[in-house]
């Protein structure tokens, strides 16, 4: 692991697995409620894209401003993947208000941030990290993971405030600090995620030692082991790993850290072969087209008719065509970028043409308003 360049292979490895067990997850709740024994497994996605959201956020922006990159710059194309997260968390919110998978009210809602929409939530929760790290970056780029690891502080602290004083909160308190059961993981919260994602691409840029994270990793495994040891059967213990993420618990975030470590673990003993298998190999490529998987698909799950049959090998069926018509796209996209957008007749670059331009000049008009608040006066 000397070369940052060939570490992030195995991140884009972690990352594939991440859209794939997420869209897995999606895919069962459309058509099949049968197969509950894997949630406790698709629900270490959310955890593992908010903990590469803070490695990503070291090597590809942070990392090349200590290279020579213009602070500006990076700011811009922070702004400009806020924005991005943004549309496509609206394009999937729309596709189930065409459906009537959500009214008006909810739609409206789901894209004012005051409630959940259908699917694409990650993208709700990433548009919100980006514009907090825009919003903080001097202190961030100075700081680090320390400065985000006591954002989290700040964040537990306040949850555990309102959790003894209110017994509910509106959406959107409960979006950003996590008290009661509206909203997970939130937004506060996840720095601890972050915080931990950071410490570590930290440590692979050279930036920092290993002591960060893997004093978290140690924390983690500790509270994940309380989690685990609790009374009950096994049932039990699932369903309470998958509520912990909508109350925020800590061992939502505890058994998460865990389980990222374990696929990062397994992905950069699989890359330090002179031969990946093909299963790294494969979901390396697949982590190179997260947005186009995670919003193309979600997108079309929310136009297609939910299966409300009752038998698993029909559902099965529905899911395994679905998941591998999504991936197999994802691969010709990838080793043959040009053969869909001939299959589009050319619209998807010339819809790529405008809206690149566009969303660059959105954020910079945002960058520079955000320049008068005073966390990022330069």
């Amino acid at each position: 692991m000397s070369h940052v360049s060939s570490r992030l292979q195995f991140i884009d490895s972690v990352r594939g697995l991440a859209v794939i067990m997420a869209m897995l997850s999606h895919a069962l709740f459309q058509f099949s409620q049968d197969f509950l024994f894997l949630k406790p497994l698709t629900r270490t996605a959310t955890p593992a894209f908010v903990i590469l959201f803070g490695i990503m956020l070291e090597i590809a922006y942070l990392r090349k401003i200590r290279t020579g990159t213009d602070s500006a710059r990076i700011e811009t194309r922070l702004l400009s993947r806020m924005i991005t997260c943004y549309v496509l968390f609206a394009a999937i919110t729309l596709a189930a208000f065409l459906t009537d998978r959500l009214n008006a009210r909810p739609t409206l809602k789901a894209l004012l941030f005051l409630d959940d929409g259908h699917f694409g939530t990650i993208l709700k929760i990433y548009a919100a990290l980006f514009f907090i790290v825009v919003l903080l970056f001097l202190w961030i780029r100075r700081h680090g993971a320390v400065f985000i690891l006591q954002l989290a502080i700040v964040g537990w602290t306040l949850k555990f405030l309102l959790d003894v004083s209110f017994s509910e909160s509106p959406y959107v308190v409960s979006f950003i600090i996590g008290n009661a059961e509206g909203f997970g993981p939130a937004i506060l919260p996840s720095m601890t995620f972050v915080a931990f994602g950071m410490a570590f691409g930290e440590w692979l840029s050279g930036r920092r030692g290993p002591l960060l994270w893997s004093l978290l990793l140690v924390l983690a495994v500790v509270v994940s082991t309380i989690a685990l040891s609790q009374p009950g059967t096994l049932a039990d213990i699932r369903d309470t790993w998958v509520a912990a993420r909508w109350s925020n618990r800590p061992g939502y975030f505890a058994i998460g850290i865990c389980s990222t470590s374990l696929f990062l673990m397994v992905f950069w003993l699989t890359w330090r072969r002179e031969r990946p298998d093909p299963v790294s190999r494969f979901t390396a490529v697949t982590g190179r087209q997260t947005l186009f998987v995670y919003g193309a698909g979600n997108i079309v799950l929310n136009l297609l008719p939910s299966y409300s049959g009752q038998d698993p090998v029909v559902a099965s069926a529905f899911v395994t065509i679905f998941m591998a018509l999504l991936l197999g796209l994802a691969w010709i996209r990838s080793v043959r970028p040009d053969w869909l957008n001939r299959l589009g007749m050319g619209i998807p670059s010339m819809v790529f043409r405008v809206y690149d331009p566009a969303v660059e000049r959105c954020a910079v008009t945002i960058r520079k308003l955000l320049q008068m608040g005073p966390g990022t006066v330069r």
